[in-house]
């Protein structure tokens, strides 16, 4: 059962996420107040008085509260409101704060099969003491070996596999039957249980036998040098594996590939790999895609043309193992992990439906169903109801906080798989187009892109792509990029060349060197790091962030970050007259030989001095670190600030640098008044053509009377 208080505050916290609200005053959901607290009980004296007479919510948080470490003296001073507070679409906050005390559990909702909860430690509508008492019996952690007692784990991923194909159809539509990598390793029939082969694909013909050359794909960590991980510790004090890490011996070349071909003794490969070979089998697989094993390491054409292609790999692959835990090959997917026990309530069937009613007085919300997650209609019957789970603040940290999530080219292949399993440190993780899941929720508590870290680019690109949305999406992508390792730090384009060509597909723009022609403006408007410096090989023009070693930020105004800002357009807006990026090899993506970018733009000198002055300018850009002043060559006034790439940039002190004029912004100021900012690049001469140019920042906080006074349009080219 569920006490009024509950019955009137849980409708407001549970009504559907895509959900669009009409405006109309009347509705009790605001939905510019979606993230404010909504009250429950007065007191914890109330909450408990609850719990005791039957509230199945109630009793839920009361044993959290009292089970989290907090005495019932420290509890039962709290004499005030306690809040619920909805932080994410399916994520809650149930918190009280006062001048000398808080409390707070974080907790999420789902819809659910009564039965399945148990899997996850749940009850269904308990007392206070039946739950407490579960609670109490069940509060440790059980160790689970994925080699010695790995069934039910594999037993769930079959099932979130073959659930996805048989309901999921945004992930259909992402497969293409007509697809094989140029190789694949078969670890399958006719050969011996320590033997795997590699077979080239060109003599597979799809028609007649296209499901039995599905494959699975690999995403992992080759490591350093092979002497640097043996017998190395993880993170969590364990070894794992104590075999051969990745060395030249373990990968396939032109040399080795007709003994390849013949047959590799699973021995002589590293754990990881040995371990992806094992979950093939047990996921009633024969073929998977690995890339020491599957591009040939010492030519060079090969690996551009199989890096061009990997986007497609990844992307029809039937499902991607995440080595997730892994730093090295030899670190290993089944190993011995902590699973932890998550504790759920479910409301009952009874009282989902009449929360279901509530909530559709709510301007005719709906309650998403499970089956469908998206699905208009009312959930409560066929014995679903609303289940409540107890979460760690960082419950999601093992799929965002690992090794493999610093590896720059696993970025790519996260975002293109259909499917992935993540293997971690504590449990298993499922994600796919329209799910996501795990061991301890495997009914799909993150069904909602906004609940994990490990969000996709796509997920929401291929229903909507608006330029405003691409380019944010873009930028946070390149963000995360440019903050990981490479070995090689000429792979960064060539690591995001798969998810440039699928956007290219998605809305027909066309890619230069990182940026994108539909909105090169906004994406010329890119800031290096403080510690950042040129790359020492070449790999970008100087107008792309690519030219840049460190994590890049844009200054996005779609996002509307800086909300002091609004981005306006005047008679000196830029043309863009011409853009090439020659690429080195076969990918038109990849590595890059040169490039340049033409414009049509208003420029004016002034003289940059560097300076130590802090002063912030709005909220993703401010003066400091590599900042300087600009002044005006006459009189010396300051008319704005650039933001150099890289800092050994400010060597000269003094320095008459060109001011291209990119953007146009306003900032509202006291009693209604406007101030008008420029925003642009900073150029430097290169001295080899009388209008070409190299970029050296980003100038910002242009005043605009100074800048219009003297400014001409020239054609420049940017190098």
């Amino acid at each position: 059962m569920l006490c009024k208080t509950c019955i009137a505050v849980l409708p407001n916290l549970v009504v559907r996420v895509n959900a669009v609200v009409p405006s109309r005053p009347s509705s009790p959901f605001d939905p510019s107040a979606q993230n404010q607290g909504h009250s429950h009980h007065k007191s914890f004296h109330d909450l408990a008085l609850s719990a005791q007479q039957g509230c199945s919510i109630c009793c839920f948080l009361h044993g959290l509260l009292t089970l989290s470490g907090h005495s019932d003296s420290q509890l039962s001073t709290a004499h005030g409101t306690w809040w619920f507070k909805r932080i994410r679409p399916r994520l809650l906050k149930y918190y009280f704060c006062s001048e000398h005390q808080s409390f707070e559990k974080t907790i999420a909702w789902n819809i659910d099969k009564e039965q399945t909860l148990n899997r996850s430690g749940g009850v269904s509508s308990p007392s206070a003491i039946s739950f407490a008492t579960k609670v109490l019996e069940e509060q440790r952690t059980v160790t689970k070996s994925l080699k010695q007692d790995c069934e039910e784990s594999f037993a769930q991923s079959r099932l979130w596999i073959t659930e996805c194909i048989a309901s999921h159809d945004a992930c259909k539509t992402r497969v293409s039957s007509g697809f094989l990598p140029t190789r694949l390793v078969d670890v399958g029939a006719g050969l011996l249980k320590d033997e795997v082969r590699v077979i080239v694909t060109k003599e597979v013909n799809l028609a007649t036998a296209p499901a039995e050359y599905r494959y699975l794909a690999l995403s992992y960590c080759w490591g350093k040098k092979a002497d640097d991980y043996v017998g190395e510790n993880t993170s969590n004090g364990k070894v794992y594996g104590g075999g051969p890490c990745l060395r030249n011996s373990h990968v396939i070349t032109s040399q080795n590939l007709s003994s390849y071909m013949t047959g590799i003794a699973m021995t002589d490969l590293p754990a990881t790999i040995r371990d992806a070979f094992v979950v093939v089998r047990q996921l009633g697989m024969r073929y998977i895609w690995i890339d020491a094993l599957c591009i040939l390491q010492d030519s060079v054409e090969d690996w551009e043309r199989e890096s061009a292609q990997m986007g497609h790999i990844y992307a029809n692959a039937h499902c991607t193992i995440a080595a997730s835990s892994a730093s090295h090959s030899n670190g290993g997917i089944l190993h011995p992990r902590t699973l932890g026990r998550c504790f759920a309530v479910s409301i009952g069937a009874s009282d989902t439906a009449k929360i279901a009613r509530e909530v559709a007085k709510l301007a005719h919300f709906q309650l998403p169903s499970r089956e469908t997650h998206a699905n208009s209609r009312t959930s409560g019957s066929n014995g679903e109801s609303l289940a409540f789970y107890a979460m760690n603040s960082d419950w999601d940290k093992p799929l965002w906080r690992n090794p493999l999530s610093s590896r720059g080219w696993a970025l790519q292949e996260q975002h293109l798989s259909t499917r992935i399993l993540y293997y971690t440190e504590e449990e298993v993780y499922w994600q796919c187009c329209c799910f996501s899941a795990s061991e301890q929720l495997p009914n799909g508590l993150l069904a909602d892109p906004q609940m994990t870290k490990s969000y996709r680019i796509f997920d929401d690109l291929r229903t909507e792509s608006r330029p405003e949305l691409v380019s944010s999406r873009w930028f946070s992508l390149v963000n995360d990029v440019t903050g990981r390792e490479f070995t090689e730090s000429l792979d960064l384009l060539p690591a995001l060349s798969g998810i440039a060509g699928e956007i290219e597909q998605l809305t027909g723009d066309t890619y230069f060197a990182g940026l994108w022609k539909g909105n090169i403006f906004m994406c010329l408007l890119w800031r290096g790091p403080f510690q950042g410096k040129r790359s020492v090989k070449y790999r970008a023009p100087t107008w792309s962030w690519a030219s840049v070693e460190g994590r890049i930020t844009f200054i996005d105004f779609y996002k509307g970050y800086d909300q002091k800002y609004e981005l306006s357009f005047s008679s000196r807006t830029p043309r863009l007259l011409n853009i090439k990026a020659e690429p080195v090899g076969l990918d038109p993506r990849g590595r890059l030989a040169s490039g340049y970018i033409s414009l049509a733009c208003h420029i004016k000198s002034a003289r940059y001095t560097f300076s130590r002055v802090s002063q912030p300018i709005g909220k993703h850009y401010s003066r400091k670190h590599n900042s300087g002043i600009l002044t005006d060559l006459s009189t010396e006034q300051e008319v704005g600030a650039v933001w150099l790439d890289v800092k050994s940039e400010n060597a000269n002190v003094e320095n008459v640098i060109e001011i291209a004029l990119l953007q146009y912004v306003t900032r509202e100021q006291k009693q209604k008044t406007y101030l008008h900012h420029g925003i642009g690049l900073a150029l430097r001469k290169t001295g080899k053509r009388g209008n070409e140019y190299q970029r050296v920042g980003i100038a910002y906080d242009i005043l605009m009377y100074w800048f219009a006074q003297g400014c001409k349009e020239e054609a420049i080219t940017i190098v």
